[in-house]
Order: C-alpha cells, then structure tokens, then sequence
C-alpha cells in the first residue's frame, strides 16, 4: 500500500514518508540553487548550506526579481546597503541576475566574517562564532553588535538578529542531509 504520512518539519516545511522514501517539500526551489551556491561559497570560503539556508530564509528560493520595502532584491534579499558594503561593483538592477546575488550575499558575508575575525562585539555574544556573528550581522547590520553602552533599541534589534540565526540555523540542519544525499 502506498501511503503517504506527513510529519512537520521545522515548523514549516512538509516530511512525506512514501513506501520507505523521504522526500522534503519546500527546498527545493532552494535547492536549485547549489551549483552556483557551491561556486561562490568556495570563493568565499562560505559553506554551501549556509548559503543556501539563507536563500530558504529570506526568498524560499524564489529569484525576486521585484524590489522589496527596503530596496532588498533577489535571492539572498540584498539591499542596495548590502550591495555598497560587499563591494562586488554590480548595481543594484543587476542583482536580479542570481548567480551576482549570491555573490554579492557572499561577499557580504565574507567581510563580516573577517570582520569578527579583531572586532569584539558585545559580551552577550560572545559564544558565538564569526560565522553565526556574521549571519545576525546580514540582517540587523554589524553596527547593532558592537554599540555601547547597550540601549534597548539595540537590545531588540539583537533579539531580531538571535531569531534570525535560529531561523538559518534550522534551514540548515534541514539542508545539509539534502546536499549529503545529492550526487551533484
């Protein structure tokens, strides 16, 4: 008998078991994109599934192509903010183009995690690796990590940047076993 049984997943995406086969709804949009993650996580020295996680989390992997409220575009939603500090020299139009968005969310990523490499942030962190300081970082910007003294405002804007990190850090769990299991 084929039965279907679905199991939640990470509070969002769909487990269907088939006659002993798994098979996860919802990634793969994101996972369409691993060549080119793979690509420009290596020039970067990025992990694919972290790339990738980030595209589950901020575009479903939908290549957006119209501009959200903040100006942000495309797969990794890149502001033209983002776009100035990863320094990739593309416009932001040019963005729509998938593989320059990731590089550019790479780049982006990759100067936050140097950055992180003799910049302290505030001491709350401080358990956090370079990489999970660099991902807050993509969404609330470096500058609410290190302010002092502490404000509320930076205080909420830290706790945005720890639900985001969750959020990734979920995708990516989910993720990973897909790349595992992939043959390319």
């Amino acid at each position: 008998m084929n039965q279907t049984i679905p199991i939640i997943l990470a509070g969002a995406y769909l487990l269907t078991r088939k006659t002993g086969t798994v098979s996860f709804s919802g990634y793969d949009k994101v996972l369409k994109w691993k060549n080119i993650a793979a690509n420009w996580g290596e020039t970067y020295n990025i992990p694919t599934e972290i790339i990738l996680a980030i595209i589950a989390g901020e575009s479903s992997g939908e290549n957006i192509s119209d501009f959200g409220p903040a100006n942000e575009i495309g797969l990794m939603q890149v502001t033209p903010t983002g776009l100035t500090y990863a320094g990739t020299g593309y416009n932001i139009v040019e963005l729509k183009d998938a593989s320059k968005n990731i590089q550019t969310g790479c780049a982006h990523l990759a100067k936050d995690v140097n950055l992180f490499s003799y910049e302290t942030p505030i001491s709350e962190l401080s358990s956090l690796t370079k990489m999970q300081l660099a991902i807050m970082a993509y969404n609330i910007k470096r500058e609410h990590l290190y302010e002092t003294p502490i404000t509320d405002e930076q205080l909420q804007k830290v706790q945005i940047g720890l639900n985001y990190l969750k959020k990734i850090e979920r995708h990516r769990k989910n993720i990973l076993p897909l790349l595992l299991g992939s043959n390319g």
